[in-house]
């Protein structure tokens, strides 16, 4: 598994449990959406954590790219979390 890292953009405000879910099913597969069942939110509430499949983080995050150069507003930021924020406890969808 592979811990990803959902911040908010540069617009800031904030990214809470269920509008990472939401995020992730609107722009990302099913395999990759519903396999997320825990997401765990930064106490600022500027972001959220959660794991994947470490097979599917490149893929992951070449899709980000992707929509990043689409037409569609992306408010937010996605990377491979290499440390951690202060977190709060793990919610589930």
């Amino acid at each position: 598994m592979a811990t990803i890292k959902m911040c908010v953009g540069e617009e800031g405000g904030s990214i809470r449990p269920q509008a990472g879910f939401a995020i992730l099913f609107k722009y990302w597969a099913p395999r990759i959406s519903e396999s997320v069942k825990l997401i765990r939110p930064f106490t600022d509430g500027s972001g959220v954590v959660f794991d994947i499949r470490a097979q599917w983080v490149e893929a992951f995050l070449e899709n980000f790219e992707h929509l990043k150069q689409g037409d569609k507003k992306v408010d937010f930021v996605v990377s491979r979390a290499k440390t951690l924020p202060p977190c709060g406890p793990d919610e589930q969808k």
